[in-house]
């Protein structure tokens, strides 16, 4: 688990700059990039368990790594960011609840942004690229 730390610990630092994620200039000793950083490194120790469970249970690596790539596939697609909640079908309402990225990502974002509004002229179901300079 030493080198997921160490790999998180330097994947956030250099995320959270390229993002622009900073709001005063000074990220060293935030709240907010050591939040960030705690987040990044709770998904890579649950995909690291999650593959770890699906090697014990699968005898094949291929089908272990095939398992694991369809259940992050899912995960991320049902996180809200590229497939909103509330425009899945009621039956895939649980996967929404229990994709481990949506939680952290949620968290991230409330960690981020909470306490800032933003508007958007954009309505659901409207396209986004007929008024592109409403994408905030």
């Amino acid at each position: 688990l030493g080198p997921s730390l160490g790999s998180s610990t330097l994947f956030s630092g250099l995320l959270y700059l390229g993002a622009g994620l900073t709001s005063d200039g000074d990220w060293w000793g935030t709240e907010q990039v050591i939040y960030f950083g705690a987040m990044i490194y709770a998904n890579t120790l649950i995909a690291v368990c999650l593959g770890w469970a699906l090697g014990a249970f699968f005898t094949q690596r291929e089908l272990t790594s095939l398992v694991l790539y369809i259940i992050t596939l899912v995960a991320a697609l049902s996180s809200g960011f590229l497939v909103r909640s509330s425009t899945l079908v009621s039956g895939w309402q649980w996967v929404y609840q229990g994709s481990y990225l949506q939680w952290t990502f949620s968290g991230l974002m409330l960690n981020q942004f909470q306490g800032q509004l933003y508007y958007t002229n954009c309505q659901p179901g409207q396209d986004l690229l007929e008024n592109p300079t409403s994408i905030v």
